[in-house]
C-alpha cells in the first residue's frame, strides 16, 4: 500500500467505527443495566458478535502478514488484573460511560465528558510510575492462535458461525431498514458487526487506535507488540472516530449541547482516572481488549473483561430488585 493511500484508508475506517459507535449506542455500562435492570441480554450479546468479527479479520491477517498485523500477547491471568479489570469497571461506573459510550456522550454534545479522557491520561500516566504493578502482571506470552493449528482453524471457525448465524437471524431486517427512516438507530448487533471489522482492518494497519490510546500513548495501547506504527496515523485515527460520532449525532438529530453541571466534572475526571489507569495495567480499555485481546484470546483480556462485567453486573443488582 503507498504511503499517499494510507491515511486515507486509515480515517476511512475510523470515520466508520465512530459512527457505528454512535448510532448503535455501544457502551458496555448500558449493556449491563439493560441485562440486570430491564432483563434483557441483546446489548450484552452484541459484544460477542464484535469480538468474533474481529477475530475473522485479526487472525487471518497475522498468518498472511505477521509482520504487521499482531495478535495481541497474553498476559497471565494475576490478581493485578483481576483487581485491575474491578476498577476498570468501578471508573466507567462512576463515568456512567465505557470508552465507546464516553465518545457517543461527547459526539452528541455532552462535552462534560472531555473530562473523562482527561481523566483516563492522567491515571494512565499515574500508572506508569508505580513498576511493582506491571511486575505483577507478569510475563506474557504468544497468543494461541499465533500459527494455523487445529485449535486456532476451530477457533476462527466458531467466530465464522457467530457472525453467520447472527447476519442469518437479523440479515433480512437489516436489509428492511437501509430503507427506513434514517433517524433509526443502527442497532448493536449491526453496529457491533460493523465495528468488529473495521476495527480489526484497523488493527491491522496501524495497530494502537483509540482516543484512549492517542491521550497516553505508553499505556493506553499496550497490548503487547501493538503499537501505533506512525504518531501522525494515530491522531488521524482518533481524529476521524470523533468526526464520524459527530456525523452520526447530526445525521440522527441527536447532537445537542449541555450545559454540565459542577458535579459532573468531578464525576468524570474521577472515573475517567480509575478507567485510564486500570487500562495501563491490564493492559487495555474495554475497547481494545473487545475487538484485539479477546479476538487473540489472551489470558489477561478474558480475565479483565469477565470481571468488569461481573463487576458492573453487581453495581445494578439494587435497581433490580427496586426498578424505581
Amino acid at each position: 500500500m503507498t504511503a499517499a493511500l494510507l491515511p486515507i484508508l486509515v480515517v476511512t475506517l475510523a470515520f466508520v467505527i465512530g459512527y457505528a459507535i454512535r448510532r448503535g449506542s455501544i457502551c458496555i455500562v448500558a449493556a449491563t443495566h439493560a441485562f440486570v435492570v430491564q432483563r434483557r441480554s441483546k446489548r450484552l450479546r452484541a459484544f460477542g458478535v464484535a469480538v468474533a468479527a474481529a477475530g475473522l479479520i485479526v487472525i487471518p491477517l497475522h498468518w498472511a502478514l505477521p509482520d504487521t498485523a499482531m495478535l495481541s500477547l497474553s498476559f497471565p491471568a494475576t490478581l493485578t488484573v483481576i483487581a485491575a479489570g474491578a476498577i476498570y469497571a468501578i471508573g466507567a461506573r462512576v463515568n456512567n460511560a465505557c470508552a465507546f459510550g464516553t465518545l457517543a456522550y461527547i459526539t452528541g454534545g455532552k462535552i462534560v465528558y472531555v473530562m473523562t479522557l482527561v481523566g483516563a491520561a492522567i491515571g494512565a500516566s499515574l500508572a506508569l510510575f508505580y513498576q511493582p504493578l506491571w511486575a505483577a502482571r507478569g510475563t506474557p506470552a504468544p497468543s494461541s492462535l499465533y500459527d494455523p493449528t487445529p485449535f486456532s482453524l476451530a477457533v476462527l471457525a466458531l467466530f465464522l458461525g457467530i457472525v453467520l448465524v447472527t447476519a442469518g437471524r437479523r440479515g433480512r431486517v437489516w436489509w428492511q431498514d437501509l430503507r427506513g427512516a434514517e433517524k433509526d438507530r443502527l442497532g448493536p448487533f449491526r453496529a457491533m458487526l460493523i465495528i468488529g471489522v473495521f476495527s480489526g482492518l484497523l488493527y491491522a494497519v496501524m495497530g494502537g487506535w483509540t482516543h484512549m490510546g492517542l491521550l497516553s500513548r505508553n499505556a493506553g495501547v499496550l497490548l503487547g507488540q501493538t503499537t501505533p506504527k506512525n504518531d501522525l496515523l494515530l491522531l488521524l485515527s482518533a481524529a476521524a472516530l470523533f468526526v464520524g460520532g459527530l456525523a452520526a449525532a447530526i445525521r440522527s438529530g441527536q447532537f445537542q449541547l449541555s450545559a454540565p453541571q459542577l458535579g459532573e466534572f468531578a464525576r468524570c475526571l474521577v472515573g475517567g482516572t480509575l478507567m485510564g489507569a486500570a487500562a495501563a495495567v491490564i493492559p487495555g480499555g474495554n475497547g481494545i481488549m473487545l475487538v484485539h485481546g479477546l479476538p487473540s484470546l489472551a489470558a489477561n483480556a478474558w480475565t479483565a473483561y469477565a470481571v468488569m462485567t461481573l463487576v458492573l453486573c453487581v453495581t445494578f443488582l439494587s435497581r433490580s430488585r427496586n426498578p424505581a
